[in-house]
This record gives structure tokens, C-alpha cells and sequence, in this order.
């Protein structure tokens, strides 16, 4: 009751001095450096592709970017581990051939419907294709333009499988041809994000199974396989194509680009073919690189999508080109612009048979570039029919989800307790992708003044987390020569608050921060959000990253003692990755936007993106919580998962991704969750060191009664 009492009398007396509330709300930067430093900052960071002068060093490269990518994808375990299970549906009779219907099981659970066209009285071994549209959600394999080329291919000898495309025609839950729905399935769930697993893993599964079922064929060529499809059937042409060998000449149409103009255009579409991380690896060029030195024709429409310009198109070709070269095949790699918008028109199918006629049949091929007229089939008749407990990709996902969540057993001693931070910690950095975390930043512009209404003194801070990249600060403490403990308050506007101003009162500096992107710095856009999904900087990793770096200044002042954090919403969780990844941090008090990653990804929204790609591989914020042990942690409150914008496609906004309401979770629900956390803090003899909730305080009383008794008095020492 005293401690009551006398936290009482300290919120009155701090409202008697005020805290200037300009102090953290006027600007502390240039108005054209808040607005256009992340513009440049990107530009900056998207880096440069690697060249090659031998062969063998492009060879060993490649040995080295081709598990990285599988496992980036989340099927590395699945192409080691599964083999193909195929179901016939029934044969349609032609003139000249037969359209042979069949599913092939995919993903575990998850069978595509697929026709194969068959050319009767083949003599030996056919060539043979795999011919897929893009995102024709209506039709897919049944679409005009598809079956032309395939009636077409078949009648020159082909056998040619033609297969759904993820999310289209049979493949979708509902149907995208109804009024007023657009698009598939594809685009609008992201719940994949929580795991190690990725919708472009399933893209290049489908067509890796279609090239097992091709294997499976006696009547099949294997020395001349080609795979093309256009727009998002391009993309999976050249991700197949460069991870199978096994296809040896590809057309991918009206998809070429570069991945880092996606990013600078703010292009959004295909999201489902970029998995997080992906650019700090390869380019659309690289791709083209790994197809070396097998056949490859590119060919884009005119005019094209924002995202497969001309230009870039032509810089990615002249990459892989490079690689070719080193082949000694540089003839190999072609580039067409065709005439014709984005798709797979008669112009461009007429380059396909041109490029099969040069490189399977040395200019012999039936009927040379001519296009065969065609009476397409009706859609209804090249329905396959899927199992009724077929994996759709909402289900799909969700399983993906529930099979990332898994006991974690209870170190038995404070020694391996230890140990499992220690290794937990190395599997979590990469995820986060911090730069440098205990690095200096520049200090470039300090001010002093004083308030005029109380005892109060301050510095304006200007910190470079990173070249050229600017984050405000506000070190506010009473006045006085004394050592201060300090606390890092996320949100520089937040620091105009009773909270923020007991905590002075009670003798702490204040160091009131805008991480990058935030505050008066803008984040950016969506630009920004494509760069950091792109590269697998989540921003929550950068914010602790710059936690980071500003805790390296404070503890290099000779006025500081020690520094604790404090963080609200998605500053929350970038308060509770600084501290778990920097022992220097000594204690958090933190208010999380929810309460668990599984929270998150089980709340029955499908339209979230993880604030950190994969983290259900790793664990959840119970596990992360538990890496600050034995230190002060104190985890306030949390929000409830709560789409705000009526779930509709959001694809890579992080600023904020759930709303976070005044009634959030129960205290109960945050004992239960963090329970693992507390029963850590025992092992390790601290269970005293970890609390949850308010326990019927409001915030200010907490955090000040909390940091009063965890993290020690404000003032350790005078300065001499």
C-alpha cells in the first residue's frame, strides 16, 4: 500500500513540472529529408548482382545459389522427400491424337488437374512440352489461347502436358469468373508468411511433378523437354526452369523484367512468386543464368506491364547472356519484343515453333512456324475433377501453420537454458537481418536547451543508423550533473505522456526515439515495403537494429549508467527483438500489438503478413521473450488480431498491420501465453524478473513502480 501511495504522490508532482510537449511532437529534421530519405535509402540498398570472368567460378556459385533458393521456397525437404502419385480421369479421342485427362498430387494433400495431348502412332520417343498459362483465373488450361498451342505442339509431334495454374479454373475455391470478384486465391492469402513454407514453392513444385510425370512416359524424349507459359506462368517458366535441368529449352513469356524495378515501382502484383528474402539472392537474370546454357527464348509484349520494362528486360537478358558466354553458347539466349501487348498471342506462339524448330529439329520441324487452325474445346470438357478433400490454398496454408506449431521442451538446468538462448539467438538472427546491431551510429546534429516550466533539460539528436539514413531523437532527464539509468521510449510523440514524464520525475533519462520510417520520418509506401520483404529486412529488424545502435551511443555517454526500452504496438515487438538479441539492454517493459505470432496466424484473417517472414519456423514470442532472460521484462498488454481494412489484399504495409483496440487481451490469456516464458525465468532462478500485465494499475503506475524496482533508481551517481 506505501508503494502505492508514494507513486501516487510522484504522478502528481510530475504533473506540477510539465515536459514540454513540443519537445517530441515539433520536427527535429528537414522537411525534405523526413519525406525523401527512405526513397534514397532504398535505391541505395538494393544490391548490385555478382559477374563472373571463368566458368568455374559461375559453377560454383550456382552449386551454392541453388539449395539456398530451394530452401528459401520451403520445398527442399519435400523434392528430397516425395514422389509423384498420378490419377487417370478419362481419355478424349481426337483426330490425330487423344487429350488424356489426369491429376498429379503436388503438394501432399494437393492434386492439379491437368490434360495431356497425345499424338497417336508416335514412332520411338516425342519431344514433349509443358505448356501453362498464367493468371487466366476463368479458364487456365481450357483457355483459347492455351489450347491453340498446344493443338499445335501436338500436331508437330509434341506431347504436351498443360496443367492448372496455381489458383485458377479447377484449382480455385470459387469461382473468379462471378461478377465482382477479382482474382484468385493467390493473391489474397498471406498466412504462408508465419512459415517456412512459400506459395513459389508450390508454383515450381507443380511443374517439377509435371516434368516427373513426362519422365514417367516410355514414349517421352528426355533430350527434348520444353516448359512455357506467359505473365505469371512466365515467372514459373524461368523459377522451373533454372531449378530443373531436366527441362531442356524455355520460352517464358511476357515476364521479363527485374526484380529490383518491382521495387522501385511500387509493384505490387506476383507476390506470391517473390518469396521474402529473394532478392538478396538472385534477379530475374540469375534465373536466366542458372537455364545456361540450355536453349532460352524471352519474349515480352509491347507495351508490357510497369514491372517487365523494356529496358530492364533487355539488362536482365544481357546478364545472363554473360553466362552463356562462359558456355561458349551465347547464340543460345534470344530476346524477342513482340508487337503485341502482354500475353501469348499468334506472333509470339509463332516464335515458339521458330525456337523448337531450331533447337529440336535443326530446321525440320512439321508445318515450320505456321499456325494450325483450331476449334478450341468447350471449358467444361477439359474438366478434370479434383478429390472433395483437395487442399485449396487457403487450407493449404492453414496446414502449413498448424504444422509450425511444436512443443519446446523446458531446459532442465540454468546451463541449458544458456545454451538454448545461445542457439536460438543464431537461428534468429538471420530472420531479422540486422546490420551491424552494435555499431555507432553517426552522431550528426546535438542541441541543448531547457524548459522554462521545470527542471528539465534536453538534447536534440540527429542518429545515422545507416548511410545517409537519419533517425531523431530526444534525450530528456531532469537537470542536474548526475550518471542517469536511461530508457529508450519508442515513438518520440509518446514521450508527451503522464508515463513519460513520471519516469523523468523519478529520476530516469528519457532518449525519445523515431525509429526509421516512422514518426516524422516517412516510411515510404508500399516502395519501401517491397524493398524490405524483397531483401528479408523485415522492418521490425531494422527498429531494433537502430534500438541497437542508439544503445551503443547512450552507454558510450559518460552520463549514462545502463539503458532499458520501452515500446507500444509493432514498437512493442521492435522493443522485445532489441532486447532479446543485445544483452546490453537491461530490462523492457513492453505493450505488443498481440499477443503471439500464433495468435495471429489462427485468428481466421487471412489478409496478415508476418512482421518477421517464417518466424513459426523459429518459434513465437513466448521463445522470444525468453532470450531476455534473466533480465527485467515486463509485458504490459496486447492487442487482438483485427483486420483494418475489412481484409481486403494488403500486401506488405507494416505501419500497423492490426488495429490495436483499448480491450485487448485478458490478463489470463497473457499468463497462459507466456507461461513457457515464465517457467524459463525460473530455471534461471529470475521467475521474479518476468511479469504480464497491469495487475490492476494503469500503464504510468506500472512502468514507473516497475523500472522504480526492476531497473534501479533513475540517478546512480554524480558526476565529478
Amino acid at each position: 500500500m506505501r508503494s502505492c501511495v508514494t507513486l501516487g504522490l510522484l504522478l502528481a508532482t510530475a504533473a506540477l513540472g510539465q515536459l514540454p510537449p513540443e519537445w517530441f511532437t515539433k520536427p527535429i529534421l528537414p522537411e525534405t529529408t523526413r519525406r525523401c530519405q527512405m526513397y534514397s535509402f532504398v535505391d541505395e540498398n538494393i544490391p548490385a548482382l555478382p559477374h563472373f570472368s571463368t566458368l568455374a567460378e559461375w559453377r560454383r556459385y550456382k552449386a551454392q545459389l541453388k539449395p539456398r533458393i530451394l530452401r528459401l521456397i520451403g520445398i527442399d525437404d519435400i523434392l528430397a522427400d516425395y514422389r509423384l502419385k498420378v490419377t487417370h480421369r478419362g481419355i478424349l479421342d481426337r483426330d490425330g491424337y487423344t487429350i488424356e485427362k489426369i491429376s498429379y498430387e503436388s503438394y501432399p494433400g494437393m492434386y492439379v488437374p491437368a490434360v495431356v495431348w497425345v499424338p497417336k502412332d508416335v514412332k520411338g520417343k516425342a519431344p514433349a512440352a509443358v505448356s501453362i498459362s498464367g493468371h487466366t483465373y476463368c479458364d487456365s488450361k481450357a483457355a483459347d489461347y492455351v489450347q491453340a498451342r498446344d493443338y499445335n505442339l501436338v500436331r508437330r509431334g509434341f506431347i504436351v502436358i498443360s496443367y492448372d495454374y496455381f489458383g485458377c479454373f479447377e484449382r480455385a475455391r470459387r469461382d473468379a469468373c462471378q461478377p465482382g470478384v477479382f482474382g484468385g486465391e493467390d493473391h489474397t492469402n498471406s498466412l504462408y508468411s508465419y512459415t517456412r513454407r512459400t506459395p513459389t514453392g508450390i508454383e515450381v513444385l507443380d511443374g517439377v511433378r509435371a516434368i516427373d510425370y513426362l519422365y514417367s512416359r516410355p514414349d517421352v524424349d528426355r533430350t527434348r523437354i520444353v516448359f512455357t507459359g506467359e505473365s505469371g506462368g512466365g515467372n514459373s517458366t524461368y523459377w522451373i526452369s533454372a531449378l530443373d535441368e531436366r527441362v531442356t529449352l524455355s520460352v517464358p513469356v511476357s515476364s521479363s523484367g527485374a526484380f529490383s524495378q518491382w521495387i522501385k515501382v511500387d509493384d505490387n502484383y506476383d507476390w506470391h512468386q517473390r518469396p521474402p528474402g529473394l532478392r538478396a539472392l538472385a534477379d530475374i537474370g540469375t534465373f536466366y543464368g542458372m537455364i545456361a546454357p540450355r536453349p532460352l527464348l524471352v519474349i515480352n509484349g509491347h507495351p508490357e506491364l510497369v514491372g517487365f520494362s523494356l529496358p530492364d528486360a533487355l539488362r536482365s537478358v544481357a546478364y545472363g547472356r554473360a553466362i552463356y558466354t562462359l558456355f561458349g553458347k551465347p547464340d543460345a539466349i534470344a530476346f524477342h519484343e513482340s508487337s503485341t501487348g502482354h500475353g501469348y498471342q499468334l506472333d509470339k506462339r509463332a516464335q515458339l515453333y521458330g525456337w523448337l524448330d531450331r533447337w529440336f529439329f535443326a530446321g525440320k520441324m512439321p508445318y515450320g512456324v505456321e499456325e494450325l487452325p483450331y476449334q478450341a474445346e468447350p471449358k467444361e470438357t477439359l474438366r478434370v475433377g479434383l478429390p472433395k478433400d483437395n487442399l485449396s490454398i487457403p487450407n493449404l496454408t492453414r496446414r502449413w501453420v498448424d504444422d509450425s506449431f511444436r512443443p519446446f521442451p523446458m531446459p532442465m538446468s540454468a546451463e541449458e537454458a544458456r545454451a538454448w538462448q545461445r542457439q536460438s539467438r543464431a537461428r534468429l538472427e538471420p530472420l531479422v537481418a540486422r546490420q551491424q546491431p552494435l555499431a555507432a551510429p553517426g552522431v550528426i546534429y546535438r542541441y541543448d536547451y531547457r524548459s522554462a516550466s521545470g527542471p528539465y533539460k534536453s538534447e536534440k539528436l540527429q542518429f545515422e543508423v545507416a548511410r545517409d539514413l537519419i533517425i531523431p531523437g530526444v534525450l530528456v532527464r531532469r537537470d542536474g550533473n548526475q550518471k542517469y539509468n536511461a530508457i529508450i521510449f519508442l515513438g518520440k510523440a509518446r514521450c508527451a505522456s503522464e508515463e513519460a514524464g513520471a519516469l523523468v520525475d523519478q529520476g530516469f533519462a528519457l532518449l525519445c526515439l523515431d525509429p526509421r520510417g516512422t514518426g516524422e520520418v516517412d516510411w515510404g509506401g508500399g516502395r519501401t515495403s517491397n524493398w524490405a520483404d524483397f531483401l528479408g529486412r523485415p522492418p521490425v529488424g531494422m527498429w531494433s537494429e537502430d534500438i541497437s545502435k542508439v544503445t551503443t551511443y547512450l552507454l558510450s555517454r559518460p552520463d549514462i549508467a545502463k539503458v532499458a526500452v520501452v515500446g507500444s504496438g509493432v514498437f512493442g515487438k521492435a522493443a522485445l527483438y532489441a532486447a532479446a538479441l543485445d544483452d546490453r539492454i537491461a530490462a523492457a517493459a513492453v505493450t505488443l500489438d498481440t499477443s503471439s505470432y500464433r495468435h495471429e496466424a489462427t485468428s481466421g484473417l487471412t489478409h496478415v503478413f508476418a512482421d518477421v517472414p517464417r518466424i513459426l519456423s523459429w518459434g513465437d514470442t513466448a521463445q522470444l521473450a525468453a532470450l531476455m532472460a534473466p533480465r527485467p521484462l515486463a509485458v504490459l498488454s496486447a492487442g487482438v488480431p483485427t483486420s483494418y481494412n475489412g481484409e481486403r489484399p494488403n500486401y506488405f504495409s507494416p505501419l500497423p498491420r492490426f488495429n490495436q483496440p483499448d480491450i485487448g487481451a485478458s490478463e489470463d490469456e497473457l499468463r497462459s501465453t507466456y507461461e513457457w516464458t515464465g517457467n524459463f525465468y525460473r530455471t534461471l532462478g529470475a521467475e521474479r524478473n518476468f511479469e504480464t500485465g497491469l495487475q490492476d494499475r494503469t500503464r504510468a503506475e506500472f512502468v514507473v513502480h516497475w523500472f522504480a524496482k526492476r531497473f534501479g533508481s533513475g540517478v546512480t551517481a554524480r558526476l565529478k
